[in-house]
């Protein structure tokens, strides 16, 4: 904080011997958060440098290089109980989540996540994203709310893919520091990431009200014994072919079929139609019968259908094609 106050890496030095004077310590060190496993640039994925030791976001010699990522994963496979994760960063004013990162050839992304925790996660940001605003009217524009590679950039190494695709942790990302309305003006402006005291604690409060918030989440998660409703919704009928999709009373996943067969974990699962386009809708060209069940983020299934056994209190409704 005295010497380099816009350091953003540990203080490990793999330079080579001509970097070692001590007053050139402000250049060295590992970008934590570029040093995980899970779509790292070792793997061909961009957004840190693994030959810089000087880049800010040096990734360092390889991946879990580094005692401080290390002992993070210590921590969640220790404590299996762990299924929410957060990152706090400034500045920008952004909440995310995974995918973090992608490779330059074709901008190939780490996988999507699930139709169903997809939108788990935009309920949970309109109420976590509702807590910060109420503190003192800062808002996080819809367009730097989403996944990592679509709203910001890509992160290679990150901590939030690491442990949503290696553990199935959710793993969400804040950037404090929101631009602020001048009424005067009639402008945002960019706060930075050094703003004055008055201001620093202005965003610490709000960013601490969408922390309290994702902690409410969370036990909501925990507590959630509550079984998802679904219903079929026929969206376009024409002449020899039928298109369907399913309503949720909240954030699930559908999985169904088509040829008469018990619905499993193996069936297809409804998909996400695209980025921020809702849920996928299915068209048919015959008059099948669907079945299908829900499962919710927590795990509650619908109607308490055990899909690896034997029972048949699954949906079922015919799809007429005229």
């Amino acid at each position: 904080m005295y010497d380099f106050n816009m350091q953003r890496r540990n203080m490990t030095n793999y330079c080579p011997p001509s970097n070692a004077d001590p007053g050139r310590r402000n250049s060295w060190g590992v970008d934590l958060n570029r040093n995980f496993s899970v779509g790292s640039v070792f793997d061909g994925y961009v957004g840190a440098s693994a030959t810089n030791c000087t880049s800010d976001t040096f990734a360092g010699p390889s991946e879990l290089s580094e005692p401080e990522a290390r002992n993070e994963v210590w921590l969640v496979d220790t404590f299996k109980n762990i299924k929410l994760s957060m990152n706090t960063h400034s500045y920008g004013g952004y909440f995310m989540w995974p995918p973090g990162s992608y490779k330059a050839e074709g901008r190939e992304v780490l996988p999507r996540v699930d139709q169903g925790t997809e939108a788990y996660f935009w309920t949970s940001s309109d109420y976590i994203l509702s807590r910060v605003q109420e503190y003192r009217g800062t808002a996080i524009w819809p367009g730097r709310t989403g996944p990592v590679t679509d709203v910001l950039y890509s992160a290679a190494g990150n901590s939030a893919d690491e442990h949503w695709y290696n553990r199935g942790i959710i793993g969400w990302d804040f950037e404090v520091g929101a631009d602020v309305y001048n009424p005067t003006t009639g402008r945002l402006n960019a706060v930075g990431f050094q703003p004055p005291f008055a201001e620093g604690h202005e965003e610490a409060m709000e960013f601490a009200n969408g922390n309290i918030a994702i902690l409410e989440v969370a036990r909501a998660y925990a507590t959630d014994k509550i079984q998802p409703r679904t219903s079929l919704k026929i969206i376009k009928q024409e002449a020899g072919a039928t298109a369907f999709t399913f309503s949720t009373s909240e954030p699930a996943n559908v999985y169904y079929t088509l040829d008469g067969s018990r619905p499993t974990y193996s069936s297809p699962k409804v998909a996400l139609a695209g980025m921020r386009e809702g849920v996928q809708s299915i068209t048919v060209y015959s008059d099948p019968t669907v079945n299908w069940f829900s499962i919710d983020i927590a795990g509650n299934v619908e109607s308490n259908y055990k899909p690896d056994g034997q029972g048949s209190n699954y949906n079922k409704q015919r799809v007429d094609v005229q």
